[in-house]
């Protein structure tokens, strides 16, 4: 008759107790952890996009931008105080070169100005967010301003409100934006007197 080693009843739930005691050791330490990597990428994005009131975003010298460039076609507005840019650069954009220039106006608005070379109908739709201009033109520095008005509609983004006018026998300029007539008034302006000089 073979001698079967009796195994105490009492060892087997001290031994799971202990695995589960080693168990939750190891677990406590690795959720501090993943809370302390998940409040610092918190912290890091909190940083980095939320600006304080009264922080503007960083500007741009679109007449050094334009200076640099040095191709005479490009149409250079002069503004009155209180308004910047953000952007500035000369690229192909939809089929075309196109000078463009992201306006922040005085009163914290929006207007994108964009003056494309040997634009093609297809260039001034997307400009536009696809939607022809209607209602009576406008005059401003000496050109004549095809108007859009979607400031009645909903989600037209930076579309809301948009000019377009033949500034050279080369060129369109469009302007785009969030900003009240009288601002876009004041840019169509002096993109007028620019060039109307060339």
């Amino acid at each position: 008759m073979t001698d079967i080693d009796p195994v105490s009843p009492a060892a087997e739930p001290e031994e799971e107790s202990a695995a589960l005691r080693r168990r939750r050791a190891q677990t406590l330490p690795a959720l501090v952890g993943a809370l302390i990597a998940t409040l610092g990428i918190v912290a890091f994005l909190v940083f980095i996009v939320v600006r304080p009131d009264g922080m503007r975003p960083s500007t741009v010298d679109w007449h050094a931008v334009a200076a640099e460039s040095g191709d005479p076609r490009l149409v250079d507005p002069k503004l009155p105080e209180g308004w910047s840019a953000n952007t500035a650069r000369l690229e192909q954009r939809d089929g075309a070169e196109t000078w463009q220039i992201g306006f922040l106006t005085p009163s914290g608005e929006y207007i994108a100005m964009k003056q494309g070379f040997a634009p093609d109908a297809a260039w001034i739709d997307a400009q536009l967010d696809g939607v022809a201009p209607s209602g009576p033109s406008i005059d401003a520095g000496g050109l004549e301003w095809d108007v859009v008005d979607r400031r009645d509609e909903r989600d037209t983004g930076n579309h809301a409100f948009a000019l377009v006018a033949e500034a050279s026998a080369s060129s369109v300029v469009v302007l785009h934006g969030t900003a009240s007539d009288e601002e876009f008034l004041v840019l169509a302006e002096s993109i007028g007197a620019e060039a109307t000089r060339e």
